[in-house]
């Protein structure tokens, strides 16, 4: 993937104590694919550079991987969240 939006990350493998490591293309795809959605192009970006590993920063309670955040558990535990705070949303979403 060509990175247009991400050249500091890109350029800079650690956040904080460790080194980010990404996820592939398909990989991309194939979650957008299961859950109905579209990614815009800087978190595609990100989730190419740090989306198995995204050293120091936490998107979730605990690991913020790609494989981690398609998991049904943590999705419905996001949804409920959501569903707790009355956020009505009703197309296809990600939380991170």
């Amino acid at each position: 993937m060509e990175i247009k939006y991400l050249k500091k990350l890109e350029n800079n493998k650690t956040i904080n104590w460790d080194t980010i490591k990404g996820v592939s293309d398909s990989e991309i795809k194939n979650v957008e694919n299961r859950f109905g959605i579209k990614f815009p192009l800087a978190f595609k970006e990100y989730l190419y550079l740090a989306g198995d590993s995204s050293g120091g920063l936490r998107l979730a309670d605990g690991n913020g991987s790609l494989a981690v955040l398609t998991k049904d558990d943590v999705r419905k535990k996001l949804e409920k969240s959501i569903q707790e705070f009355q956020i009505p949303i009703k197309r296809p979403f990600w939380v991170f």
